[in-house]
């Protein structure tokens, strides 16, 4: 029985009946088990690959460089279509795209994602003004965007949120894979 100096002995039983040992209900063990997974994702820190997809060759050299610093890999694309075939040639974890872009743009080429059954994070970079599509776009399931101009540390953080997120998932999906083998 705990007993606080100066407490009544209501509320030294009420404190002693929480402080006992019980065991732990199967809602509990579950929260515990995903907190503890939770834990494990926020510990992971690992490098993926960012596929870059812009018509402008310039912004894809600008990203490309200060982001290679938190990616294992950068790959370009120039386009929608181009980028659609690195989809289905590589193993890609971050879409980082433009949305307006010749041949096949942004939203076209997220729904062409979709029709593949790719569940990639899809960061849209727009301009000012493309308000419409980017509601567009996270109706059809990008996870963020980046206004231009855009700040090269913000563009950074989202990115390695993204990357971090995925990675995550993927080992969390390993590990299931593991567990039902």
């Amino acid at each position: 029985k705990l007993v606080f100096a100066g407490a009544g002995e209501n509320r030294a039983r009420r404190i002693s009946r929480f402080s006992e040992v019980r065991k732990p209900s199967p809602e509990a063990s579950l929260r515990s088990s995903r907190v503890n997974r939770l834990e494990r994702m926020s510990e992971f820190s690992g490098k993926g690959t960012l596929l870059i997809v812009d018509d402008e060759p310039d912004i894809r050299e600008i990203l490309a460089t200060f982001l290679a610093d938190h990616c294992e890999r950068v790959l370009t694309a120039k386009n929608g279509e181009a980028a659609l075939e690195l989809v289905k040639t590589e193993k890609i974890d971050v879409i980082l795209s433009d949305i307006n872009m010749p041949v096949m743009n942004g939203l076209e080429f997220l729904r062409a994602c979709n029709d593949l059954g790719v569940a990639i994070p899809f960061i849209f970079v727009t301009a000012f003004g493309e308000r419409t599509n980017l509601l567009e776009a996270l109706r059809l399931g990008a996870t963020d965007f980046v206004e231009k101009p855009f700040d090269h540390r913000d563009v950074i953080g989202i990115v390695r949120k993204s990357m971090h997120h995925s990675l995550a998932l993927q080992s969390s999906d390993q590990e299931i894979d593991d567990i039902l083998k």
